[in-house]
């Protein structure tokens, strides 16, 4: 199977290009970890595949609209209302 045959047949199955598909899993796992872990953000970012932390806290606002501590916050927040 070719590259572009794969990139096309998962676009139209998810209405979503692979690149997009793998960084809203690694969000959705940054997510989990930030609600159940202390981890720092640093670690986090490397642990779903980041090597820029910098960059890892760009993708996150980007698809959350709210920074991975911010985020952090209001989760930790939710738990204890």
């Amino acid at each position: 199977v070719s590259k572009t045959y794969l990139s096309a047949r998962f676009s139209e199955e998810t209405g979503m290009t692979i690149t997009d598909y793998i960084t809203k899993r690694r969000i959705e796992n940054a997510q989990e970890l930030l609600e159940n872990t202390t981890l720092p953000v640093q670690d986090i970012a490397s642990l779903c595949g980041y090597d820029d932390a910098a960059y890892f806290t760009r993708s996150f606002k980007k698809m959350t609209g709210i920074s991975p501590r911010d985020y952090r916050k209001k989760a930790s927040g939710k738990e204890k209302g």
